[in-house]
């Protein structure tokens, strides 16, 4: 139930705008390395930002999603 928006600085390069789908997991490196291991793909890897922790994953059939965890 939570949503938000960023502005696409220059810092960004030639990205287009859109939306992006975010599935809140208890472990976000965890989440990826499983995803990964089931023949997705980790395109960002886990990292902290200030909201929280959050990698970008792609699955065989090439299906984007973000995997989230909140900041506590």
């Amino acid at each position: 139930d939570t949503g938000g928006m960023m502005t696409i600085g220059p810092e960004h390069g030639d990205m287009r705008p859109g939306w992006g789908v975010y599935v809140a997991v208890d472990d976000v490196d965890s989440a990826a390395d499983k995803a990964e291991t089931l023949g997705g793909e980790i395109i960002v890897p886990a990292h902290d930002i200030p909201v929280g922790r959050w990698a970008m994953i792609k699955d065989p059939a090439g299906a984007v999603i973000c995997l989230y965890r909140a900041r506590v």
